[in-house]
């Protein structure tokens, strides 16, 4: 598949993520396998090392926001981020590069601040009981992140000096 027809797919699945999450703010689980899915395999249309990479990023970015989620709510004692987001974010570190996870979560987190500033004003008083999903706000970085990425207009990874080894020369012991 071309980079723009893996888009198309890519904005049909972050639309259907949006159309449930502001409706019932719920991610179902089977959008977040699809979205994984699709990811891990163009990954591993390139190396499957990439593939093995990107997966052991996602664990890593969904435990750690599975940590923050289960803190939140030891300390407040309110849901502040829903397992489904964490699953999303899981499923989404998978379509780029584990260096631009940074960006992706700060680009979902600035996305979520604009509309919250804009859909409900900045003097409101009751702004802490306010309930804004989190998961479009993630799937509009994750569609930002790997466009970007693509384009290669992002590339935070350190440029490593490759060296090719030719398995005839491991055989040979060269």
């Amino acid at each position: 598949m071309s980079n723009p027809e893996v888009l198309a797919i890519l904005i049909l699945i972050v639309a259907a993520i949006c159309y449930y999450d502001f409706g019932w703010r719920r991610i179902p689980d089977w959008l977040n396998l699809l979205l994984f899915a699709i990811g891990i395999s163009m990954q591993g249309i390139n190396s499957w090392h990439d593939a093995a990479i990107v997966t052991v990023a996602a664990a890593c970015v969904s435990l750690m926001l599975w940590f923050v989620c289960c803190l939140h709510n030891k300390i407040t004692g309110r849901v502040g981020l829903g397992l489904g987001d964490v699953k999303l974010a899981g499923a989404s570190a998978v379509w780029f590069s584990p260096w631009n996870l940074p960006v992706y979560l700060f680009a979902a987190s600035l996305s979520a601040l604009i509309y919250f500033a804009v859909r409900y004003g900045f003097n409101r008083s009751d702004a802490t009981t306010i309930r804004v999903p989190f998961g479009p706000f993630l799937g509009i970085a994750l569609i930002a992140t790997w466009g970007l990425e693509h384009m290669n207009y992002l590339n935070l990874a350190p440029q490593l000096e490759r060296r090719h080894v030719h398995t005839e020369n491991i055989l040979l012991g060269l």
